[in-house]
């Protein structure tokens, strides 16, 4: 279930926290391992009096942290279910710390309806939107990968139809998850046309359509999800090295053995076209500098992606584009 308890443990000695674990790991019930590998959002267990008290005096302590809250508030998950008291203990933990990504994950994840789900999602891309917009510049960069996370959290969790309505029009959407029984077989994508509350930097939307693209052909996102390294490295790479960087792109070869399907093809290749339609547009006028080189080296990543798996598309494909 826990996503994200390693995040927190640059400020937290980690043989302390796993002294914590141990300590509850030894209160559980014995089917508990059982309950938390095939869980779903909703589902509930019993025999956890003992580890909710044990979190609750911990949490009460002057040296309580963050990771403390989220492993009371996993606790709570697996006792409660979706229930008011998961809501107020969910209240609690974040008036504690209202920036936790994954105290707010935890709570959003344990929703057993997508509705619902789909909703507080887009009430926390707001809360992290309009923390951007009150801070320095600066919180953006921090803002675009909680954003990015948190989209890709829900493509993992949720599919590839929930993550997209999210990003773009519900027609561009529908069009893309359900493209083999919609009428039309042209995909008109406009990666400028997305929500307010959708703050991400270039390097992030350049990584999370590149990872949705994976998904939407093997349905699993790539093995590097989500490394803030990689986009650092994407931004300061020299634009004459990409093409021969295939960590940069998609190496095709290695990503399906069998043929792509058609409207397969059409997909990918329309989002391609529409990301180098979007770089290519970041960089026109722009003057020379490190912001131009940035943007340079997002659009030539995207060439080469682009050039590569045109040699995968079949001839009445590319009469559709």
């Amino acid at each position: 279930m826990v996503d994200g308890f390693t995040s927190g443990l640059h400020d937290m000695k980690e043989d302390v926290f796993l002294g914590y674990l141990n300590s509850l790991k030894q209160q559980a019930p014995d089917n508990f391992l059982d309950f938390l590998m095939n869980y779903k959002p909703g589902n509930t267990t019993t025999g956890l009096d003992n580890m909710e008290m044990t979190c609750l005096q911990w949490i009460k302590k002057p040296w309580s942290h963050k990771l403390v809250w989220l492993l009371y508030v996993e606790i709570a998950i697996c006792k409660y279910g979706w229930s008011p008291k998961l809501s107020e203990i969910g209240s609690k933990a974040l008036a504690k710390y209202y920036d936790s990504f994954d105290i707010s994950w935890q709570l959003i994840s344990s929703t057993p309806y997508y509705a619902t789900r789909n909703a507080e999602t887009v009430k926390f891309l707001q809360k992290l939107a309009n923390t951007s917009n009150s801070c320095p510049s600066g919180m953006l960069t921090s803002t675009s990968r909680k954003t990015t996370e948190l989209l890709l959290r829900t493509l993992q969790h949720d599919g590839l139809y929930a993550t997209l309505k999210l990003l773009i029009p519900h027609d561009s959407a529908e069009r893309i998850a359900h493209f083999e029984s919609h009428p039309l077989k042209r995909i008109n994508l406009s990666l400028q046309s997305r929500p307010g509350y959708i703050k991400i930097d270039d390097a992030n939307l350049y990584y999370l359509w590149i990872c949705i693209i994976v998904f939407y052909l093997t349905r699993r996102l790539p093995h590097q999800y989500y490394a803030s390294f990689w986009t650092d490295r994407l931004g300061k790479a020299r634009i004459q090295k990409l093409t021969a960087n295939q960590m940069l792109g998609i190496d095709w070869t290695s990503l399906r053995k069998e043929p792509l399907a058609t409207e397969e093809q059409v997909v990918v290749a329309s989002i391609l076209l529409d990301l180098l339609k979007y770089f290519n547009s970041k960089i026109h006028g722009m003057k020379k500098g490190k912001e131009k080189d940035k943007q340079l080296g997002y659009f030539m990543s995207v060439v080469w992606t682009l050039m590569d798996f045109m040699k995968h598309l079949d001839y009445m494909t590319t009469q559709q584009l």
